[in-house]
Formats: C-alpha cells, sequence, structure tokens
C-alpha cells in the first residue's frame, strides 16, 4: 500500500509564499525605468557619434538631412530629432559644443537617466 491510499497527510510547500520571501515587492526594487536607459543609451551614443571623425559614414547619415517628400500621414522626424528633444526636456543648451568634453557628456546622459533637469 502507497501513503496516499492510507491517507497520509503530506506538507505541500506554499510557493506564494516562498516567493514573497525570496522577491522584493515593486516599490522596493531599485531597478532603473527601461524608457529613461534607452534614452540615456541614445544621448550617451550620439556623444560618441559627435566625437568621431568627419568622414566617418555613421556621423555623416546622422547629420545629413534628408531630401526629397515622404508618404502622407508620416512623420518627418529623424533619429536626431528625437534625441535633441530628450536633451532640451534635461535642460541643456549648446549640447553641440558640450558634447567634445566627456565630463560634462557623462553628467548630461547621468540627468537624462535619472530624469532630472541640469
Amino acid at each position: 500500500m502507497n501513503a496516499v491510499s492510507r491517507g497520509a497527510q503530506f506538507c505541500i510547500p506554499d510557493f506564494k509564499e516562498q516567493n514573497k520571501r525570496r522577491w522584493k515587492p515593486k516599490d522596493q526594487e531599485a531597478e532603473p525605468d527601461v524608457c529613461r536607459e534607452i534614452k540615456a543609451r541614445r544621448v550617451r551614443w550620439l556623444g560618441h557619434i559627435c566625437r568621431k571623425d568627419e568622414n566617418d559614414p555613421c556621423k555623416k547619415l546622422t547629420f545629413t538631412i534628408p531630401f526629397g517628400t515622404r508618404k502622407v500621414g508620416r512623420p518627418q522626424l529623424r533619429w536626431l530629432d528625437e534625441v535633441e528633444k530628450e536633451i532640451i526636456a534635461a535642460g541643456v543648451r549648446r549640447w553641440k559644443t558640450k558634447v567634445l568634453d566627456r565630463r560634462t557628456w557623462k553628467s548630461i546622459v547621468g540627468a537624462v537617466k535619472a530624469g532630472t533637469r541640469l
């Protein structure tokens, strides 16, 4: 005879209680906001592109103004336009001159990541 047919009582672990002890509540987690992290990485990449050589194809493509027209209903925004909005939202003026100083640019990236204004 097995234990089930004899009516033995088994201790079934409570997985919900184990998970409560294992994981912290959402308000106590120290994970960064995903949107802010993406914005900060875009700004960091822009600084990398700006410090590149003038003949670099990535820099040429980023800073050229497209010509022609787009289909009806399509926004006429570029990647650079969106990143400039994020930099302006952080309260940075004349970013094209500040990008050459790496320490200043690192503080700008930190401000964008934190969601604060400089």
